[in-house]
Formats: structure tokens, C-alpha cells, sequence
């Protein structure tokens, strides 16, 4: 065997260690030195008709990485839910695939709750696509005010957020509320790695929805590549298809609003408006 196959043999082998060394990174925690936007788990108590949430964000955002940082208890109660609302918000215009997807839970008298979530990252460490696969960022449910969440991807990170609303019955509204306050106390008692491809935004909020719907979805390219995730969900009847798709997606695109209504104390329904009757 010549020094060169030894060469690239050694090479491999090396790779090998440092590759399954990165995979079988100790168990996931939930005690590092986190990142502001991320240092607050949610507490979730479910209490007959009232949900109560402990470490809503609400920062107030001046810059793509500067807020002042505010966290807060809400309470909602189940019999006011109204609706439910899928965020997808591209990363670039230039093409829908690399995308964030996000639900908000609309509640009687205008108040909203959204739910986002993500890679759980330390102090000054930036997400990666190649990190997110090995095991990197533990999972985070982020509960929190659109003010927040909407407004700081659409203006200062400047996403193209777009909202839609989902078909649900009340039924299935409140019991998706419920399976997701769940999925979020399970990872807050039971830390889990995020996953870029397996365990992630797109692919936590599809078995949620599964977990409501009679027919569920199927996991599809579609799902792998959420800026399409509406798509799938406007095929199967989960979005209102009186309108083609790509008129809805104007539509719904809410960034141009929320720059205009970003100190509005109604900015959840300022961004909803129909533009054409947009008025102060």
C-alpha cells in the first residue's frame, strides 16, 4: 500500500473521529449561556379553559441584533380563541425555499400569540445550516408578541413575512394550541437537539397540525423546503382557495405594514388590513 492511500486513509479516519465526535455531542441541555432573544424557556400551565404562559417575549427591536429585552406572563383562555395563523417567512426574495414558518394563535378583542420555533443558540453564536444538522443548537418554543417576532424578521431582518389563515375548526384550533403548549413543556423538561432537516420549524408544526387534522400531510419536498410549505397546505384545502395562490401570497405579505405600523398598539390587525382600505 503506497503513502498515499495511507495518506488519504488517515484522512478519512480522522474525519470519521471528528465527524462522529461532532454527532454525539453531550446530551442536550438546557442550561447554557444563551443568546438574549433565546434565554427564556416558556412555562406552560394548562388550567381547564385558561393558559397560562410564563416567559412570553415581547422585545422591543432597534437593530437586527439590538432590543430591549422584555419578558412577560400572559394569560388566554381556550373559548376565545378566534383563529390560527401560518407565518412563512423567506429568507430572500430571490428564491422561496430557505424559509421560517411560525403559527399565531388569534384570540377575541385583537390579542395574538405566535408561536415560533427554533435553533436554541448561545452567546454569540450565529445559526448554520451545517451546525443545525449535527447536533449544535438545542430546540427552543419561542411564545411571543407579533411586535416582537413579525416585526423584528420583517423590518429589521427583512424577511418577506407572509400571514395566512388556516381552515380550522374551533375544535381543532384550541386542541393545536394545546399539542403545541405541549411540545414546548416537553422540550423545556426534556431538552432536544434542533435538527436542520429532521427536527425543525417546518417539520414540529406539521405534526402538530397532524396531530388536529382528520387527513393528515404528508411530509413532502414541500415541508423540507418550508418557503412552499403554503402550498401544500393551500392544496389541501387549509388555506382558502377562492383566490389563486400567488395573489394570497401578496396579500398576505405584511412587511411594507408593518413598517408603517410598527408603534401601532393594534399592529396585529394594522398588518392584516386589507391594503386597500389601509387608513390611519
Amino acid at each position: 500500500m503506497g503513502p498515499w492511500i495511507w495518506s488519504v486513509t488517515l484522512l478519512l479516519l480522522l474525519g470519521g473521529i471528528l465527524l462522529t465526535g461532532l454527532l454525539l455531542r453531550s446530551t442536550p441541555r438546557g442550561d447554557r449561556d444563551w443568546a438574549p432573544e433565546h434565554a427564556v424557556a416558556p412555562e406552560i400551565r394548562v388550567e381547564g379553559d385558561r393558559v397560562t404562559v410564563e416567559g412570553v417575549r415581547n422585545f422591543r427591536w432597534t437593530g437586527r441584533a439590538s432590543a430591549e429585552p422584555r419578558w412577560e406572563t400572559r394569560q388566554v383562555y381556550l373559548s376565545d380563541l378566534v383563529g390560527v395563523w401560518y407565518g412563512v417567512g423567506p429568507f430572500t426574495p430571490v428564491w422561496r425555499g430557505p424559509a421560517h414558518t411560525f403559527l399565531s394563535f388569534e384570540f377575541a378583542k385583537g390579542t395574538f400569540l405566535v408561536v415560533s420555533i427554533e435553533a436554541r443558540r448561545e452567546v454569540g453564536e450565529p445559526y448554520s445550516f451545517i451546525r443545525g444538522t449535527l447536533r449544535r443548537f438545542e430546540l427552543l418554543y419561542v411564545f411571543g408578541d407579533e411586535r416582537d417576532l413579525i416585526a423584528h424578521r420583517a423590518i429589521h431582518r427583512a424577511d418577506q413575512i407572509h400571514l395566512h389563515r388556516l381552515l380550522l375548526s374551533p375544535e381543532q384550533g384550541r386542541a393545536l394550541l394545546l399539542d403545541v403548549a405541549a411540545g414546548a413543556e416537553s422540550v423545556r423538561t426534556q431538552p432536544t437537539f434542533y435538527h436542520t432537516v429532521q427536527d425543525n420549524c417546518s417539520t414540529r408544526i406539521l405534526a402538530h397540525l397532524n396531530a388536529v387534522l382528520t387527513t393528515p400531510l404528508p411530509r413532502s419536498c414541500q415541508i423540507l423546503l418550508p418557503g412552499y410549505s403554503d402550498a401544500l397546505l393551500y392544496r389541501r384545502g387549509l388555506l382558502d382557495t377562492s383566490l389563486p395562490l400567488s395573489v394570497k401570497r401578496a396579500q398576505g405579505l405584511v412587511n411594507e405594514r408593518a413598517v408603517r405600523w410598527q408603534d401601532a398598539p393594534d399592529f396585529s390587525l394594522r398588518i392584516r388590513a386589507d391594503p386597500a382600505h389601509d387608513t390611519p
